[in-house]
């Protein structure tokens, strides 16, 4: 009996399906399921001229060739790629890109042998920068001198000759250019706060309130105006921040 039952109800679904309309709204005598379309690979890159490559090549096919493409600029090192809605108010998300930059070692005490790396290897080549590496470069294995800290600058004891030794001056507040966001555009320099303690050990904290975000953001969308100029003139793509 459960069998003819079963058969039935199978039969049954396929029954047609009826709109009513009463009260200018529409009903359905069945539970009505929108099927999945047809969604584009996603594809992860790693660079911004990736994204250009990619819209230039890809911009007039079929499935979106009547759509506008959205690049959102969502940090430093994170681009996605949209389509504008469809007619049925669906959004496709199409590519996206993040940037492969190297692990910063702030607001942490290291070693003065392992910062001397670290400002070599991770941060752009300025006067300000080589000047650090060079004071840390001097500073002897005795403790560092903290009594004299007013706030703006550190005392520490630092080779000034080949036998002698003397107190310099390191400053509380120095501008770097850490490699930080996308390579293709010109990394933002921001002030950092150096301070020094036993060991001898140093650190660096960030000390612009992470204004350097919001610069290479508008580095990163300037790119792409320059690159997609005339597709952004005819509207066809919007770059947002």
């Amino acid at each position: 009996m459960s069998m003819i039952k079963e058969a039935l109800q199978y039969i049954m679904s396929f029954r047609d399906v009826q709109i009513i309309e009463h009260n200018n709204t529409k009903y359905s005598n069945e539970r009505l399921t929108k099927l999945p379309e047809l969604e584009p690979d996603f594809v992860k890159a790693k660079s911004l001229a990736a994204i250009v490559d990619l819209v230039l090549n890809e911009l007039n096919h079929p499935r979106i060739a009547d759509l506008k493409i959205i690049i959102q600029v969502e940090g430093p090192t994170e681009v996605s790629v949209y389509s504008s809605l469809d007619q049925n108010l669906d959004r496709k998300r199409l590519y996206a890109a993040g940037a492969e930059v190297p692990k910063l070692q702030l607001n942490t005490f290291i070693g003065l042998e392992s910062m001397n790396i670290h400002l070599k290897s991770c941060f752009v080549t300025a006067e300000e920068r080589d000047e650090l590496i060079k004071l840390l470069g001097n500073i002897t294995e005795e403790a560092v001198k903290t009594t004299s800290d007013d706030g703006f600058s550190q005392q520490v004891v630092a080779r000034t000759g080949i036998a002698t030794m003397g107190n310099v001056t390191v400053p509380n507040i120095i501008k770097l250019t850490p490699y930080r966001a996308f390579l293709e555009v010109n990394q933002p320099e921001s002030e950092f706060l150096v301070r020094m303690q036993e060991g001898p050990k140093v650190a660096l904290f960030e000390a612009d309130g992470g204004a350097w975000r919001l610069q290479a953001r508008e580095r990163i969308k300037e790119y792409f105006e320059s690159a997609l100029e005339a597709l952004i003139n005819e509207g066809r793509v919007v770059v947002l921040e």
